[in-house]
């Protein structure tokens, strides 16, 4: 390694070290954690022999035959003498050794297979710099299965015995041709591997090789109420943002997660539609409220005293939101065009939110500092309360929450003459839309906000949004009818449990259910953490 004179830090948890020497000198300093190294001018020549146990880094199924990493956040301590910062990168070449039939499975390219007569030696090289928790490998008998994309070699490994479920990864190749397509920057590595296996509890996303949880393996009857596309989808996501351009830190986590939980719901807009899609950006908006009514924090946030706090519905599912506010602000061209800046300028780098930010800037040429103080380094969010009050004719009264932010809403007024979308900029505490005839109100019928709505018209008004053809006014509508115990309201959700969209009957039949009667249509996305012993999208 090329280095400047002076002193380096490497970390390796309960390593018994056998030889240890730096350009041939055994000067060195291991205190069980870490190890102090002196380094010349130039190059150096590190060689470091130890056994490890790996425990807290790599995880043993006995009874399958299983071996697996556990990467983020510093798992790679406790088997590769490394750093735990995910800004720092490198190229990687591991040798590992298996006994037949089982196969090793690493990152990068394949380059010499050993038959060493009872054992098999695989040879993995990564040369593309990479954090040290992206590093991984998996053991256990697979089946193989491989296709190509675009000149990119794809590669499914399934445990020995349910090959016929290979069927449950055919997304990965529409999801790699969108990504490719709409970020302008091709899957930048030569190939992708996805390998199923039953020690993990969700996916990690391994540099050119994601392990997957054996829960993305169901038949096609279960096909129609649960995917594992969104799984995929994300993970791939990850190629590109976190692998091909990662956090500096872990307080900038949300450059990873934010933004392959929202590519996933990009995808899910390409490959099933738009109510698809606003359901899904509907659902992340719920699922970070419920953090939210716990704890907030802002986005970006250094006050944490295990990294692995920041993997929470504020990184994952609010980053998403305020990519998606983003993208409504600069419209889908620009948010493209910057996307595409930011992934080239930064290829194989190591980012912060202010990045970002200037790359943005750099393609729009607007000034985005106060969205990004507002959505990014502030905790909260826009929230609108919505009412209709009658003074000699009708007057939509919109108000915003505590904090006032700058909105540019889209407004649904349906009156006796017919339909009127209204585009306002929102910048005030309050404001007051006179409306003759009006029938109903619905505020950012299309989901392109970032805005929690409080829809507070009266019940005449709720009764007729509730047959309007967006899905979200139809929602809204329903939810605040539940207030109501009177005969036309019961009559209009009951209408709305056999709604032709699935979102809309399960948001009406979500309170009258039991706890024991289940969900609707489950995707992957239920499973969102970060470590392997628990649910987890990573």
């Amino acid at each position: 390694m090329e280095c400047r004179k002076g002193q380096m830090t490497l970390e390796g948890k309960h390593f018994n070290v056998l030889k240890f020497s730096v350009n041939g000198r055994n000067n060195f300093h291991y205190d069980g954690t870490i190890s102090n190294l002196k380094f010349d001018d130039g190059e150096n020549h590190v060689k470091i022999g130890y056994r490890t146990s790996a425990t807290g880094s790599l995880q043993f199924l006995e009874d399958r035959a299983e071996v697996s990493s556990t990467g983020e956040t510093s798992n790679p301590v406790y088997w590769i003498p490394s750093i735990s910062e995910p800004g720092i990168k490198t190229s990687t070449e591991i040798f590992v050794m298996v006994r037949k039939p089982l196969l090793a499975i690493s990152n990068g390219e394949l380059v010499e297979t050993k038959d060493l007569g009872d054992w098999t030696e695989y040879h993995w090289v990564m040369d593309f710099p990479h954090s040290f928790y992206l590093t991984s490998i998996a053991v256990a008998e697979f089946s193989v299965f491989r296709e190509q994309v675009d000149g990119v070699n794809l590669e499914y490994y399934l445990p020995k015995g349910i090959e016929e479920y290979a069927w449950n990864l055919e997304s990965t190749k529409r999801a790699m041709e969108f990504f490719s397509s709409y970020t302008g920057v091709r899957y930048p590595f030569k190939k992708y591997a996805q390998v199923v296996l039953y020690g993990m509890n969700g996916g990690m996303e391994y540099i050119t090789s994601t392990h997957l949880t054996w829960r993305v393996i169901h038949d096609k009857r279960a096909d129609v109420d649960y995917s594992a596309d969104s799984l995929i989808a994300h993970e791939l996501a990850h190629q590109w943002f976190g692998d091909l351009v990662t956090t500096k830190d872990w307080a900038n986590i949300w450059l990873n997660e934010g933004f392959a939980t929202y590519f996933q719901a990009l995808f899910t807009e390409k490959d099933k539609g738009t109510e698809e899609f606003i359901y899904d950006m509907y659902t992340k908006l719920k699922t970070y409220l419920e953090e939210y009514n716990e704890y907030s924090r802002p986005i970006v946030s250094r006050y944490y005293k295990w990294a692995d706090e920041l993997f929470d519905r504020h990184t994952y599912q609010k980053g998403a939101m305020v990519l998606h506010a983003l993208r409504s602000l600069l419209g889908d061209d620009e948010f493209r065009k910057g996307i595409r800046t930011y992934l080239e300028k930064h290829s194989g780098k190591s980012v912060d939110t202010e990045d970002f930010r200037k790359a943005m800037e750099e393609v729009s040429g607007r000034d985005l500092t106060q969205f990004f103080d507002l959505y990014v380094y502030s905790a909260g969010h826009p929230e609108i309360s919505v009412s209709v009050q009658y003074s000699g004719s009708p007057t939509v009264i919109l108000e915003q929450g505590q904090v006032t932010y700058p909105l540019d809403l889209e407004i649904k007024l349906v009156t006796d003459s017919g339909e009127e979308i209204r585009h306002v900029q929102f910048n005030s505490p309050r404001m007051e839309l006179p409306v003759p005839n009006l029938k109903y109100v619905c505020v950012d019928p299309k989901f392109n906000t970032f805005v929690v709505i409080h829809d507070n018209q009266g019940e005449e008004l709720l009764l007729a949004e509730s047959e309007d053809r967006d899905i979200m006014c139809r929602i809204r509508s329903s939810l605040s009818l539940s207030k109501y115990s009177d005969e036309r309201a019961i009559k209009t959700l009951g209408r709305l449990i056999d709604d032709l969209f699935w979102g809309v009957s399960y948001e009406v039949n979500k309170p009258w259910q039991s706890e024991n009667q289940g969900g609707p249509r489950r995707t992957l996305q239920a499973y969102t953490s970060k470590s392997q012993g628990k649910e987890g999208i990573s």
